[in-house]
């Protein structure tokens, strides 16, 4: 066959090299190799054929392969795919592809559409927590009975977003989240504080504003301001894309009493309300490095 009648498909993903990458055709014919100690394989194919590229978790889009076209493919660090991201973070060059602010859409099981903000290695871990610029459309009690005992670590609405909020996230995303260290006092105006790890999280009052104005003193100490949350603008959420701005927990108690835990207010200024209100949630995940 003509040299002409073949084409070329370069995969690139320095994180794996030694690891075999697939080339399979429509017909279901799948030829192999395996990256290079550069990060590179390149594959000789025929041409007029479609192609997908598989390595690990990453399946490319199918590639019509003309006769001498040279196609290249992005297997490992990509913001285009969760698992590219989580090869991005692994590598530990979150900092180098990803700012503070950029947007990742997820499309949940049940048909709600969230956007969320990067946050990058806000904690030194070389991690990204990802934030949504809007709460989910339905509202939630922190507590079913109006308490804050026991803080987020008891709360019903942490026990609900690692349950089964958990389950509406695409499963790429769901097998790439890591467990965040959440850190809030424990509730009954004790100023002790309760770490609990979790995928799916909601921030605590410091993360937000920076500082301490109704949870316990200890929490200053042991969070950190996330960078989207530049000013009171910045902190407001609506309830859903396209709802009117609205009360959105956090995970710390009310150092006041035993019932309340802080809140954001319709303005982005701090608040607090009774744990048994409902209002909006903020669903938060991290990705971080595999230990």
């Amino acid at each position: 066959m003509s040299e002409m009648m073949y084409g070329q498909i370069m995969v690139h993903c320095a994180t794996s090299i030694g690891s075999t990458v697939r080339f399979t055709d429509e017909s279901g014919t799948a030829r192999t190799g395996t990256i290079a100690s550069n990060g590179y394989l390149s594959m000789k194919l025929a041409a007029f054929k479609r192609y997908t590229v598989t390595l690990g978790a990453f399946t490319s889009d199918p590639i019509t392969l003309g006769a001498g076209q040279n196609v290249f493919v992005e297997a490992g660090l990509t913001t285009a795919s969760w698992d590219g991201i989580k090869r991005i973070v692994n590598a530990g060059k979150a900092a180098d592809y990803i700012s503070n602010g950029d947007q990742f859409t997820v499309e949940l099981s049940g048909g709600e559409t969230l956007v969320y903000e990067a946050n990058v290695n806000v904690y030194g871990l070389g991690e990204v927590d990802f934030i949504p610029t809007y709460c989910l459309a339905t509202t939630r009690q922190h507590h079913t009975s109006n308490t804050n005992a026991g803080g987020w670590n008891a709360s019903d609405l942490r026990t609900y977003l690692n349950n089964t909020f958990i389950t509406m996230l695409p499963s790429d995303l769901q097998a790439v989240i890591s467990e965040k260290p959440v850190k809030a006092t424990q509730g009954s105006q004790v100023n002790t504080v309760l770490t609990s790890n979790d995928k799916i999280w909601i921030p605590t009052e410091k993360e937000v504003f920076g500082g301490i104005t109704y949870s316990g003193s200890s929490e200053n100490s042991v969070n950190n301001l996330y960078p989207i949350f530049t000013d009171a603008a910045s902190r407001v959420r609506t309830q859903g894309s396209n709802g009117a701005a609205g009360y959105v927990w956090l995970a710390s108690p009310y150092i006041g009493n035993s019932t309340h835990f802080c809140i954001v207010g319709t303005s982005g200024a701090p608040d607090y309300g009774g744990a048994s209100g409902s209002y909006g949630v903020l669903p938060c995940f991290r990705i971080a490095p595999d230990a």
